[in-house]
């Protein structure tokens, strides 16, 4: 599998064991919280140009995208972001294969143990651990925003939509029969505070949000919102609107989207 490998410095290294003693435990575990900056994807919302405008669209009523192409994370454990991404390139047509996408498209950087402490990247930077392993990670909007442009037709746009309003994604994108990645939780259960590590090249802390999930929207009505769920071969299914959008703003307004 590509890999990017993290270069962590003895020094960099030195300097967050000074700072912190955590543990690390294995798939999204929860962590003491540390007394230094933690980052979320609540306070790193970056917005590529599109042609979103930031105003309230008026009153929604149902709409449903037919036909888009299921792919489950199946031999992916923590790769649900890496399904999802290939979902919306096979609905434009592009012949590419799950495990393809995850071993040429994405980075990924393990977290590296040093006396007490974990240092590692930012998942808006590479995807953290393996996703072939049930101990990975997963990663941002960013990093999969990147992998479709390396992978797919020079044709295809692609736009990182994090911090749009969810209802900005329906009547911009859904209604046009555009289906979109989003981040919320697996089954839109209760995020959890995960492990934390030192991200050695930002001088700053980041803790993972367990249950993390990235899944596909392909419509709504006037209860429930419609997706492609990668997660244990789950496929069409839908979950509550409040519940959704709730899961949306705890991970930080993340989605992406592609089209020609």
């Amino acid at each position: 599998m590509k890999t990017t490998t993290c270069i962590l410095t003895a020094a960099a290294l030195l300097t967050a064991a000074s700072l912190i003693n955590t543990t690390y435990i294995a798939k999204h575990p929860s962590s003491a919280s540390t007394t230094n900056h933690i980052i979320s994807p609540t306070e790193s919302l970056t917005i590529d140009a599109d042609p979103i405008e930031e105003t309230q669209p008026e009153k929604l009523l149902s709409h449903q995208i037919s036909d888009v192409p299921y792919v489950s994370q199946e031999g992916l454990p923590t790769g649900c972001e890496i399904a999802s991404a290939v979902m919306l390139m096979q609905n434009l047509g592009v012949d590419i294969t799950l495990e393809s996408f995850a071993d040429n498209g994405i980075s990924t950087c393990d977290l590296v143990e040093s006396g007490d402490v974990l240092c590692g990247k930012s998942p808006y930077d590479a995807f953290i651990g393996d996703p072939y392993s049930p101990h990975g990670y997963g990663c941002y909007a960013p990093v999969i925003q990147a992998a479709i442009e390396r992978m797919a037709d020079a044709d295809i746009t692609v736009y990182d939509l994090t911090g749009k309003l969810f209802s900005q994604l329906l009547t911009t994108y859904i209604d046009q029969d555009i289906p979109v990645a989003i981040w919320g939780t697996i089954e839109m259960m209760e995020p959890e505070t995960g492990t934390s590590w030192y991200i050695p090249e930002k001088d700053e802390w980041f803790t993972w949000i367990r249950h993390e999930h990235c899944l596909v929207l392909v419509g709504y009505d006037a209860e429930v919102y419609y997706f492609l769920d990668p997660y244990n071969g789950k496929g069409f299914c839908s979950y509550p609107r409040e519940l959704v959008e709730k899961r949306y703003e705890q991970l930080g307004r993340q989605a992406v989207v592609c089209f020609r």
